[in-house]
């Protein structure tokens, strides 16, 4: 989730495992797609289920903004706003199998 990258210990794992792809959206678009989920805690604190959606958006800006400083750290970045989940995950695949194979390559010279 959107929070993972604020534990130190989670940015450390990531970075020594592997890369970062960081899923973008426009908070007005997060909203869309979060707005009848609840197990977003952090999102849904301290607003109750009739909160108008412009309070909702604002909650939205104010933990976009308040994890920029992490997101930036991706490796790769993918804006999700008009994209289908099947056009994401081919963009995640791309650059998967791009890491894939200039690992593949790197190993074999080994």
């Amino acid at each position: 989730g959107g929070g993972t990258l604020i534990i130190r210990e989670n940015r450390e794992f990531i970075k020594k495992c592997g890369n970062l792809i960081c899923l973008s959206s426009s908070p007005e678009v997060a909203y869309r797609r979060l707005i009848h989920k609840r197990d977003r805690p952090i999102l849904l604190a301290d607003i109750n289920e009739e909160a108008a959606e412009n309070v909702v958006i604002e909650r939205i800006e104010s933990l976009m903004e308040e994890r920029m400083k992490y997101y930036l750290k991706a490796d790769y970045f993918i804006d999700t706003d008009k994209e289908s989940i099947g056009t994401t995950v081919d963009k995640i695949s791309r650059i998967i199998n791009k890491l894939s194979k200039k690992k593949h390559k790197n190993w074999k010279r080994k």
